[in-house]
């Protein structure tokens, strides 16, 4: 059998990857989300009471004149 010619041999350059010489930063895992505080109701306006109505004024009765004289028995 015939000696296959040497070939010269390749040196194995390790590939030296940018990507993996340069440490990957870890991923800030995002923070979960915080549960929105569930709002507070607003409370109902109170109804303004409704004024109460001014009374009117009761005109004073003009008292009875006092018959002279007699009197009442």
């Amino acid at each position: 059998m015939e000696t296959p010619p040497a070939q010269p041999r390749r040196i194995k350059t390790p590939r030296t990857t940018t990507r993996r010489s340069i440490s990957t930063p870890t991923p800030t895992p995002t923070p979960t989300a915080t549960a929105t505080p569930t709002a507070t109701p607003t409370p109902t306006a109170t109804p303004t009471p409704t004024p109460t109505p001014t009374p009117t004024r009761t005109p004073t009765p003009t008292p009875m004149p006092t018959p002279t004289g007699s009197c009442p028995r």
